[in-house]
């Protein structure tokens, strides 16, 4: 709040990212944890503090692959950039999940990313998350172009891949507010 004119977010959308569903256990932990975080936080800020949380899970790999029919071009094709599958017979488990093509593909075929919503409010829409992780892709700085999943995820990944692999410690107080690792 201090380097945001004494504002904290009223709700919190967290892409956790490459995780399997036999980890979704773990993840009730994860996720009870961060709760507890911001319950701590609410006491150092102000004591009504209690922000929504949507809490979406990608999956690793997936062997998953979507066409679109097209008479024009060979009869199929990738589907277009922001694409989106939520059909219960291909989407089906214990949460509320969609397949996303984020990414434009000109050569080989469209790899399309898993998303599990494992917690929202109940007056979010899946149509909403669909449009809020289409609209992440297009904002990875790397890129001028969509990329594949959202990129929130994307950075905390390099992230985690610089300090683990080059840093090896915790970064410098100097570039907590910097992209340094891009």
């Amino acid at each position: 709040a201090d380097n945001n004119e004494k504002q904290v977010p009223q709700h919190l959308v967290i892409y956790r990212g490459f995780v399997e569903e036999e980890d979704y256990p773990s993840l009730e932990v994860e996720l009870q944890s961060l709760q507890a975080v911001l319950k701590l936080a609410a006491k150092q800020t102000r004591e009504d503090y209690a922000p929504e949380m949507t809490y979406i899970a990608v999956a690793k790999q997936d062997d998953m692959r979507i066409f679109s029919l097209r008479p024009d071009v060979a009869n199929i094709a990738n589907p277009e950039s922001g694409t989106v599958v939520d059909d219960p017979k291909i989407c089906f488990g214990s949460f509320p999940s969609f397949y996303a093509i984020n990414q434009s593909t000109t050569k080989g075929t469209a790899v399309p990313a898993h998303f599990s919503v494992l917690k929202k409010p109940e007056n979010m829409s899946m149509d909403f998350i669909h449009s809020l992780t289409y609209r992440l892709s297009l904002l990875y700085y790397n890129s001028n172009a969509a990329i594949r999943l959202p990129a929130p995820l994307m950075y905390a990944h390099r992230l985690a891949k610089f300090a683990g692999t080059v840093l090896r410690r915790e970064p410098s107080n100097d570039l907590r507010l910097t992209l340094y690792y891009l």
